[in-house]
């Protein structure tokens, strides 16, 4: 069995649905995109692979397919998730295993390293940039995680990118998009882009706030609106990830099952986005947005007590919020 045979394998065995090799030579349209949003230092992102890690020669791109939630099962008093960041944190420890075996057979293997993934699929032909920055193909739409190994294991490089052709420059995602974050040539202005706040991890300006809706994390309009996804049948949310999403829940730590709620949203997707400050912001935010005045006496409490200045802010915003829509009907 050839090196490219074990490591597609193990991909396959790993659930994931596509897997090349590629090189590891630099990407420079990466680090176009870089200088064009200035915001390098905030994502620490390498565009040069063999100068962040000299031995790694290689680089491994997996691709996870995924079917998104049907909306209509997140009522408004959830929050809502994306099923692409439940099938990434999937991803993630599924690749991270994958390496280890990769160690195992005598290689250096480097898990989830410091470079550009979206770039890396490209490199490898698994689908073209679209008007929304992400990738897209025609099998799976832009419904795709990429996982990424980098590592010194003597592989064939398999990447083909004269057979990809997508995206037909509709222009539909770049309408759809509430921020204005798409100027139509595939980049992203992250200070636009609802995904660069939430959950709310950096201070979430209020014109952001209005455009979350019930998003708990990202935003799916630029996915939802691309003519490439309609075909991907929607499927029923996990059971227990759609109970942990219930807003009263949430929004009480002292409620019995708050811890439960926590830890299960912790499991689907990950302890980087789901910690106790950043969720109750990202909740407060939601229910601005909700205006429901059932939540009024629970912010009220909330403020009571808490002293984080932005969290203060985002209460005080969803409470007018909630009076404004009070006042409309």
């Amino acid at each position: 069995m050839t090196n490219n045979e074990k490591v597609y394998k193990l991909a396959k065995d790993y659930g994931f649905d596509e897997c090349a090799i590629i090189s590891s030579e630099p990407f420079y349209r990466y680090k176009q995109d870089l200088d064009y949003n200035n915001y390098g230092e905030d994502f620490n992102i390498n565009y040069d692979p063999s100068a962040y890690k000299s031995d790694g020669k290689y680089i491994v791109v997996l691709i996870k397919s995924y079917k998104p939630y049907k909306q209509e099962h997140f009522t408004k008093d959830h929050i809502y998730i994306d099923a692409y960041y439940v099938t990434g944190n999937a991803s993630y420890f599924r690749a991270k295993e994958m390496s280890q075996d990769i160690v195992e057979m005598g290689h250096i293997a480097h898990f989830s390293p410091r470079i550009p993934y979206r770039h890396c699929a490209l490199r490898a032909g698994f689908g073209r940039r679209g008007m929304n920055g992400l990738l897209v193909n025609k099998k799976y739409g832009s419904y795709m995680h990429i996982q990424c190994i980098l590592t010194d294991m003597p592989l064939d490089i398999t990447s083909d990118i004269k057979k990809v052709d997508t995206c037909n420059k509709c222009g539909k995602c770049v309408l759809a998009c509430k921020g204005t974050a798409l100027n139509g040539t595939g980049r992203v202005e992250m200070k636009n882009c609802i995904r660069h706040y939430m959950p709310a991890k950096r201070y979430v300006p209020e014109k952001m706030r209005n455009n979350v809706g019930s998003s708990f994390i990202g935003c799916t309009d630029c996915r939802t609106s691309c003519p490439y996804n309609v075909k991907i049948e929607a499927i029923e949310p996990h059971k227990d990830l759609l109970e942990a999403c219930y807003i009263p829940i949430l929004i009480d730590k002292g409620h019995e099952l708050y811890k439960k709620h926590f830890n299960i949203l912790q499991k689907y997707l990950g302890t980087n986005e789901v910690r106790p400050l950043k969720l109750l912001k990202s909740v407060v935010i939601v229910i601005g947005n909700i205006k429901d005045k059932k939540y009024l006496n629970m912010l009220k409490k909330l403020r009571r007590e808490n002293n984080d200045e932005d969290l203060l802010e985002y209460i005080d915003w969803a409470i007018g919020e909630i009076k404004k829509g009070l006042n409309n009907i």
